[in-house]
This record gives C-alpha cells, sequence and structure tokens, in this order.
C-alpha cells in the first residue's frame, strides 16, 4: 500500500492555498496523502461550525507518533515530500519513557534528519523549538523558540534546498510547483505570526 498510495499521490495535483480553502476535504483525504501518513482526520475549530482548519495525523512506521497541524502546515509537509523519496519519519530517544520525533528525511543526505517543527516554524541556527502547550502539536503558531547553541543550521534553508533539488530533477514544472510552496509557506508564516485562520 505505502507504494500505491505515494506514487498515488505525487500525481495528484498540487495542494494549493485555494483547494485546502475550498476542498479540504479532498485534498486530505487519507487515499490523497503522502504514504508516511497512516491516518487523519480533519477539525473545525470554529464554534460555529465551517471548514475544517486542523488536522490530526499519525506519521510514522516503526515508532507511530500523532501530530496536529494547521492544514497549511501539514500541506508544506505534503508538498516537501512529493519527490526524491523524501518523507516524514518518526525516531525514538530510546529512554525509560521514550519521546518520538517526528523528522524530515531526505534520501539524498542521509545524515539530514531535520526536524519538522523547526522546518514549519522556520528557526534559526541557535534556536531550539519547543511547543507551546501540546507536544503533540506542531503548528507554527503553537511553537516557541529557545537559544540553544546545538543546531547550526536554518531548518527551512536546508530542507527547502533539498526538495528543490528533487523537484528540479522529477518535476515537469519545478518553477510551478516551488512557487505553490513558497505560498504555502506565506500562509504558514501568516498564522506563525499571528494572523487569522
Amino acid at each position: 500500500m505505502k507504494q500505491t498510495r505515494g506514487r498515488r499521490f505525487k500525481a495528484t495535483a498540487l495542494v494549493t492555498p485555494t483547494r485546502i480553502r475550498t476542498e479540504p476535504e479532498e485534498v486530505f483525504a487519507l487515499e490523497n496523502c503522502p504514504h508516511w501518513v497512516r491516518s487523519i482526520e480533519l477539525i473545525v475549530t470554529d464554534a460555529d461550525g465551517g471548514m475544517p482548519t486542523e488536522a490530526v495525523a499519525t506519521v510514522g512506521r516503526k515508532h507511530p507518533k500523532i501530530i496536529t497541524a494547521n492544514l497549511f502546515a501539514l500541506a508544506v509537509l505534503f508538498e516537501m515530500t512529493r519527490y526524491g523519496g523524501i518523507s516524514v519519519v518518526t525516531n525514538s530517544n530510546h529512554a525509560k519513557r521514550p519521546s518520538i520525533y517526528a523528522k524530515m528525511s531526505f534520501p539524498m543526505a542521509s545524515d539530514h534528519l531535520v526536524s519538522i517543527r523547526r522546518i514549519l516554524f522556520d528557526a534559526e541556527a541557535g534556536q531550539v523549538t519547543k511547543p507551546v502547550w501540546r507536544e503533540h502539536d506542531y503548528s507554527p503558531e503553537s511553537t516557541r523558540t529557545e537559544p540553544d547553541a546545538h543546531p547550526k543550521r536554518r531548518s527551512r534553508a536546508t530542507a527547502m534546498q533539498h526538495v528543490e533539488e528533487a523537484a528540479q530533477v522529477e518535476c515537469r514544472d519545478p518553477e510551478l510547483f516551488l512557487a505553490n510552496l513558497r505560498a504555502l509557506f506565506t500562509e504558514v508564516d501568516r498564522l506563525r505570526d499571528g494572523g487569522a485562520q
């Protein structure tokens, strides 16, 4: 199923800001998701009903993890993993009560496992990202940063370098693909900075 769904996702229409606003149920239906999504449920956060604005998804294989994210953030992860075998994976710190981390992996640079929270927030080198409240909420608006000498790279830029390289090789129209990804990041950053859904 992984390979079949992965191939199907690669052939689906780009996840655009307009499609998220007008047809989220279609965009985020499990059969249209990348192979690394094990389950997904859309959430309506407006008390008056309306369109979904968030999703709860189970990601990872060996160490399944439930994550919550706004739909634009989730769409960024979908599109970043469309080409090049790039994927969202999970790993564990193997403690007695282990913490499971969701990261993006890049087959062409196996030493780069980049935290999806850092990518979505656009954390700088020297910043560590932490959830504001719920550990599983990866939405940038629910993330804060603290100074930390350990992160040496700006995570989004590092990840995007791999995504751009993969798109240049595999995508029929890399400029269109990358322009859409930039539009999704614009929405993610707007929400991070306090914009309305």
